[in-house]
């Protein structure tokens, strides 16, 4: 409670202190161009002038971020750095609403915006949250989780984005733009960065004119690495948890004429891992490895950080992208083509019981690998001269193969001993349309959108014996089945804004987007359960309808920034736990999921207090599932045994039937706290006119989140809050800067994932929840 009325009053002093400078010197003004090419976000130091517009491209045309009727939140490269943000992964730091759900497997690690998001253990489904890179959707999220190396500007785009992106954004996207070649500038940047558990990373980004004003080459490249940091003695290198990424882009910039330019990009990286960061938590009345575990050390609990695994895990995914972008100014029309390749391939090998398998006649051992291969290439014409007509129209295509083997023996530790192997393959079509316009009526602005996809997807598993794990039995005997499934869509968008002062715009859009059909492939998978559907997930389709201002004061010292939104999804596709011996997942569509809540973004830079800065969000999140009745049930859950429809009671669908549901309906959904709060405040101070220091903590709370379907206990994990320090010093023109940063000052315990498994409750520990130091060296010429 102290903590609050302390931050209460001091952010009343500092408004307080605002109205003295109302009227006072005007601060320098920036040119839009500027700050798209800083990406500067409101509070981050690389905000030197509060008064400079944000440029977004949210509709896919340069925006002021304060003109734009979408839930849109721009992170630069500075901001990235002065938080020591590694990675996509770690955006949730500085954006309301998104959460990183890690796991471990790469497949079913996902992002959720606004409680949204897509838990599957299935590489035939698509993620609800979109991921961008370089203007090119990227069709899972493995190996969309880059490393933020020379990045420009990200930007998050919160709720359905069914028209200007399309297939896969029905709860949001997160737009990555890494910087272009520049034609005009020839620089070196560089960075260094030491930490906890000899955490090291370098990168470094040349970029060289070749040809007077018309060529120009930028190449980057880094190197990232990390020890374990959970105890695990039976591992080879006694701990798990370390990576090693490396990788490298080249950029090309050719500009043909004054009006022609063409962006080439050619990107690398082979990332590694030394095993998944799972521990126990708690077991299951039916456990057997209890024993193991103790006699290893391991005291199962929500704070264990050591496992007994033995079995040794590593896991690598590489990567390849190729880009080309052309931009053609027409006089009053804009002529954009993007066309994209990238090729993923990962290979996990996971200890499934997570124990010592020593005293144990039957170990868990499997085995996944997949590859992904996308072309996708997209043209659109834009009016770039002002008038009251705006407008973008464009056609999309996507084709995306899938091929995923997984190898594994005696999932379920029951004999005979089994192993089993399948392979799934899918082949994904879509081809699309779209067009999105506004009209000026004075300060009104009407706004409208749609987009036309049809999309075919074939796909086939086979299961047979395993190759690599070779035992008696087929686990759930051999299976090949096949089958296509077709996609018609129209995604739209209407709304309309007012600008009733040049401070202050209102605006209400209501939307319509969709996620494309899948298949429900797993190794339980049976013929009779083929029969029923096909094994077809149905398309996820979600609606939404947000209302919003943007507003400004005191000559843009304060920015509030307010959101509301009420979003139904239909047939939304959940993964969810069935209660087998042992547990299994299934993926299904349950009838509805409400996603709503209020959104507020603030930021504060008086001109009376130089060098200061206060800005962040804060989120009230009531995200459930409106209409869920046929949800599986959980291990050890209240029962009925006669057919009922109470929520959270688990009965037969019918009288007799052994087949268990419950009613989950008015439950939060998988992922989805109902508060969130990120809060960062800063202090910069020229040290004569040669050097600068400045300082930054960050404030974040996150509230109580289930990590199943239901409301089983075991899967909750409790709220928390962490605090992060920045301390740093540096010459004042930027060339260099020294940071030190404590993450989790507080040592707070936390989870990012909970699941049911053998041999009872897991959880995955992040690293962000361990307290660690490290220091940056910052070079730019």
């Amino acid at each position: 409670m102290m903590r609050h009325k302390v931050f209460g009053s001091s952010l009343a002093a500092l408004v307080a202190a605002m109205y003295p400078a109302y009227g006072s010197a005007q601060a320098n003004q920036r040119s839009d161009t500027d700050a798209a090419q800083s990406g500067a976000t409101p509070g981050s130091d690389a905000a030197q002038n509060p008064a400079a517009d944000i440029i977004v491209t949210a509709n896919k045309r340069a925006q002021s971020l304060q003109d734009t009727p979408v839930a849109v939140t721009a992170v630069s490269q500075e901001r990235l750095k002065s938080l020591n943000l590694q990675s996509v992964a770690d955006l949730g730091a500085v954006t309301p609403s998104l959460n990183y759900i890690q796991s471990p497997s790469p497949q079913s690690t996902q992002f959720t915006i606004r409680g949204v998001g897509t838990f599957a253990f299935n590489d035939t489904l698509e993620a609800s949250v979109g991921v961008v890179l370089d203007g090119v959707p990227q069709a899972r999220l493995i190996g969309s989780l880059s490393d933020t190396v020379d990045v420009q500007q990200i930007q998050l785009l919160r709720g359905p984005q069914g028209t200007i992106f399309g297939k896969n954004a029905t709860a949001g996207v997160i737009d990555i733009a890494f910087t272009e070649a520049q034609l005009d500038e020839t620089s070196v940047r560089g960075r260094g960065f030491l930490g906890s558990y000899d955490e090291r990373r370098i990168e470094g980004t040349v970029n060289v004119p070749l040809v007077s004003d018309r060529v120009a080459l930028r190449v980057t490249g880094w190197s990232f690495r990390r020890d374990g940091y959970i105890d695990a003695p039976l591992q080879p290198s006694g701990a798990i948890g370390g990576f090693n990424n490396r990788g490298g882009r080249i950029k090309a910039a050719i500009r043909l004429s004054d009006a022609w330019r063409i962006d080439l990009s050619a990107e690398a990286s082979r990332n590694t891992n030394d095993g998944s960061i799972v521990t126990t938590r708690s077991y299951l009345p039916t456990d057997t490895i209890q024993p193991n575990d103790i006699r290893n050390g391991v005291i199962a609990g929500p704070d264990n950080r050591r496992s007994a695994k033995d079995f040794p895990e590593s896991g690598v995914i590489t990567q390849q992208r190729l880009v080309a972008k052309s931009v053609t100014d027409l006089g009053p029309v804009t002529l954009t083509a993007v066309g994209g390749y990238g090729h993923t391939h990962s290979s996990n090998l996971f200890d499934f019981d997570y124990t010592d398998s020593t005293t144990i006649a039957q170990p868990s051992i499997s085995h996944y690998q997949t590859t992904f291969d996308q072309w996708t290439g997209e043209v659109r014409l834009a009016n770039s001269s002002p008038g009251r007509f705006q407008y973008t129209i464009g056609a999309f295509y996507y084709h995306l193969k899938v091929l995923s083997d997984q190898q594994g023996q005696n999932l379920r530790f029951v004999a005979p001993f089994t192993s089993f192997g399948q392979i799934i393959r899918e082949t994904t079509r879509n081809y699309a349309g779209f067009a999105d316009a506004s009209y000026d009526i004075g300060a009104l602005r009407l706004l409208a959108g749609g987009r036309v996809s049809n999309e075919r997807s074939v796909g086939r598993y086979d299961r047979g014996a395993s190759t690599e794990f070779p035992k008696p039995a087929i686990l759930n005997g051999p299976l090949s089945v096949a089958n296509t499934v077709r996609y018609r869509d129209f995604s739209w968008r209407f709304g309309a804004q007012l600008r009733p002062v040049e401070e202050i715009m209102f605006y209400a859009t209501a939307s319509r987007a969709y996620k494309g059909p899948g298949f429900n492939y797993t190794f339980t998978l049976t013929p009779a359960q083929f029969a029923l559907n096909g094994g077809v997930v149905e398309a996820e389709v979600a609606r939404s309808y947000e209302i919003g201002v943007r507003s400004q004061f005191f000559e843009k010292q304060l920015t509030l920034n307010l959101t509301g939104f009420h979003s139904p999804y239909s047939n939304f596709q959940v993964t969810a736990l069935l209660p087998t011996v042992p547990a299994t997942y299934t993926t299904i569509n349950a009838n509805e999921l409400t996603a709503q809540g209020i959104e507020l973004e603030f930021a504060l830079k008086p001109h009376a207090m130089p060098g200061f800065s206060l800005d962040g969000n804060i989120v009230y999140n009531d995200t459930h599932y409106s209409d869920f009745k046929n949800a599986p049930c959980y291990s050890g859950q209240s029962s009925s045994a006669v057919p009922t429809s109470q929520p959270n009671i688990c009965a037969p669908i019918a009288t007799g039937s052994t087949v268990l549901q419950q009613n989950v309906s008015g439950d939060r959904t998988v992922g989805a706290p109902a508060w969130q709060a990120n809060v960062i405040t800063a202090y910069e101070h020229s040290i004569g006119d040669r050097f600068r220091t400045f300082g930054q903590v960050r404030y974040n709370y996150t509230g109580r989140t289930q990590f199943a379907v239901g409301t089983n206990p075991v899967t909750s994990e409790k709220a928390y809050d962490l605090v992060d320090l920045t301390l740093g010093f540096g010459s004042e023109d930027r060339r260099w800067t020294v940071r030190g940063y404590v993450k989790n000052l507080f040592d707070k315990s936390f989870v990012s994932r909970i699941a049911l498994a053998n041999p009872g409750v897991v959880q995955t520990i992040p690293f962000a929840a361990m307290r660690t130091g490290g220091v940056s060296l910052d070079l730019s010429f």
